[in-house]
């Protein structure tokens, strides 16, 4: 499959409409081979309208203004669409990361008590550092990261199941679930993880 070659489906007719680079809605690269049935939806990166509170921090807030693949890589942020554990384990390996955990959040969590579930939205509103790599690989549900760009604008992630992200130490960030209110996520790190969150003092 070559990454550099993007095509955008007739899934009526099941033929290429036209060769371009999707950035809206990062659907995923077919290749040349006829295999047009191949219809993949990836993660979605946007610049964050600003337009959000504590209350509303789960809403997409989507401005409209795509974000590239190339634009995160500048930062050191890496995606990875991840299919299965054996790649999985494969990335883990690579990057030398011999610990995992994985965390399921969703209403009931919190015993279908509303109160207590959007408090806790409420605290992963403050956007924070790790001394660390952060990955998150998104088993099922929908997540979304928050990064900031080297000028100090949020570049938004919307994530779903099998989407990697890899953030660098460093890097100003925030994570919360979109309002479909659950996901499952595995988190990977190395022996003596620094997990502590350094957060931002405006």
């Amino acid at each position: 499959m070559k990454k550099d070659c993007f095509y955008k489906l007739d899934l009526v007719r099941k033929k290429p409409l036209q060769k371009i680079l999707l950035q809206y809605e990062r659907t995923a690269f077919v290749d040349f081979a006829p295999h047009y049935n191949y219809y993949q939806k990836m993660v979605q990166l946007y610049y964050h309208d600003n337009n959000d509170t504590e209350d509303n921090f789960t809403d997409d807030h989507n401005s409209g203004v795509p974000v590239s693949f190339e634009e995160i890589e500048e930062l050191g942020v890496i995606y990875k669409h991840v299919t299965s554990q054996e790649e999985l384990d494969a990335l883990a390996k690579e990057r030398e990361y011999k610990n995992r955990d994985k965390i399921h959040l969703n209403l009931e969590t919190f015993k279908n008590d509303v109160d207590a579930y959007n408090a806790k939205m409420k605290q992963f509103y403050t956007e924070h550092y790790h001394e660390d790599e952060e990955i998150r690989y998104i088993v099922d549900g929908e997540g979304f990261f928050d990064v900031r760009n080297k000028g100090d604008k949020w570049i938004r992630a919307k994530l779903s199941k099998n989407d990697l992200l890899i953030l660098p130490e460093g890097i100003y960030h925030r994570f919360t679930l979109t309002n479909s209110r659950e996901v499952t996520a595995i988190r990977l790190f190395k022996d003596e993880p620094k997990w502590e969150a350094i957060n931002r003092v405006h």
